[in-house]
C-alpha cells in the first residue's frame, strides 16, 4: 500500500482545504492583531475570529474522518486534518474546563 500525499477524494479534499482555512485565519489574525496593532486578545476581533475559525475547523474533522474510514482516503494530509481536529476538540473541551471569566 503506497502513501500518497494529497487527498483522493473530494471529501478529502474539502477537508485539507478546510484546515488550511483554519490555520491561515488564526495566524491572520493572530499577526494583524497582535502582532501590527499590538492589540491584546479581548477584544471583539479574537470572538470574531474563534467564532468563525472552530467551526470550520470541526467541519474539516469531520469530512475528514469520513475520508479517512469511510472512503479509505489514507493520504497524509487527510490523516493531519484529522489529528488536528482531534487536537482542536481536546483543545476547546479543556479550555472550557478551565476558562475562568
Amino acid at each position: 500500500m503506497e502513501k500518497r500525499l494529497a487527498p483522493a477524494t473530494a471529501l478529502g479534499k474539502w477537508s485539507v482545504g478546510l484546515n488550511i482555512l483554519f490555520l491561515g485565519e488564526i495566524v491572520a489574525t493572530i499577526v494583524i492583531f497582535r502582532g501590527i496593532m499590538g492589540s491584546s486578545f479581548d477584544n471583539h476581533w479574537w470572538d470574531w475570529t474563534i467564532a468563525t475559525a472552530f467551526p470550520i475547523g470541526i467541519i474539516a474533522l469531520i469530512l475528514g474522518a469520513i475520508a479517512y474510514w469511510r472512503k479509505q482516503d489514507r493520504s497524509t494530509l487527510v490523516l493531519s486534518s484529522v489529528i488536528l481536529g482531534i487536537l482542536l476538540v481536546v483543545f476547546i473541551l479543556t479550555h472550557s474546563l478551565y476558562i475562568n471569566d
